[in-house]
């Protein structure tokens, strides 16, 4: 009798999850948080989409390939947008402030955010109710700078988040999709961009990894912008403040 209740209750249990999963699914497709707020997606309907600008952003930074990045995009006259890590800022104060230092902008990534698979990615259910005013303070106790973009991980904004995006008054940016997987070789990640390249793009890159932040996975991106410089160059391209493109581009 024990073990047929047991049963019936393990059955219930599974039912009501599976339920639970259902519904948060249909809401998001039904009422999808991403479009909420003040969102920008590469995309929209442009009146000067002919123009041949871009912006170039990175996100999960700052790491240890922020610095050689840096340099390149110094070398070059490059502005660029940072969508920073909280953990990382408080990681690497020094780098956070460089990039402020040389002109460059920072956009919000979350806290610790890590993109999610499956159904968790329709709600990020172990969000804080804080998270993005963390970061937003981490960013602007240690650069001075407050961050007016936003980025969710993967493009995955749940309800929890987009409720917070709503609260910070944040630009929800995401970008030319897809963007390249900073883990694939240089040459690969190139082969993606020019496949997708269009004016009023927005490159999705990478300086740091959200799931493992001591990793490598930098360096094929960093082995690519020489690369990615060149071939902008070669078709015409010029490379402008994500200010600058949505401000020319939603004229």
């Amino acid at each position: 009798m024990l073990a047929k209740f047991g049963k019936v209750l393990l059955i219930s249990f599974c039912v009501f999850l599976a339920a639970f999963e259902y519904r948060t699914a249909v809401l998001e497709f039904v009422w999808p948080a991403q479009w909420g707020g003040n969102t920008y997606w590469h995309g929209q309907p442009h009146s000067l989409r002919q123009e041949k600008q871009i912006a170039i952003t990175f996100d999960d930074g700052p790491s240890l390939y922020t610095a050689p990045i840096l340099d390149i995009l110094k070398e070059h006259q490059i502005t660029a947008t940072f969508f920073m890590m909280g953990r990382q800022v408080e990681a690497h104060p020094e780098l956070a402030r460089r990039v402020v230092r040389e002109g460059h902008e920072i956009g919000n990534h979350g806290y610790d955010l890590i993109a999610q698979s499956g159904l968790k990615k329709y709600y990020l259910s172990s969000l804080s109710d804080t998270e993005l005013q963390k970061a937003e303070n981490r960013i602007r106790e240690i650069t001075g700078q407050t961050a007016v973009y936003f980025r969710p991980p993967g493009g995955q904004i749940g309800r929890n988040l987009w409720k917070q995006v709503e609260q910070t008054r944040l630009t929800t940016i995401t970008g030319t999709l897809p963007f390249p997987e900073a883990s694939n070789s240089a040459e690969q990640q190139l082969a993606t961009i020019v496949q997708h390249l269009e004016p009023g793009g927005i490159l999705i890159l990478h300086d740091g990894d959200d799931a493992h932040p001591d990793s490598e996975r930098g360096q094929n991106v960093l082995e690519l912008m020489p690369l990615l410089l060149k071939h902008l160059q070669k078709e015409g391209y010029k490379v402008v403040p994500l200010n600058v493109l949505l401000t020319t581009h939603n004229q």
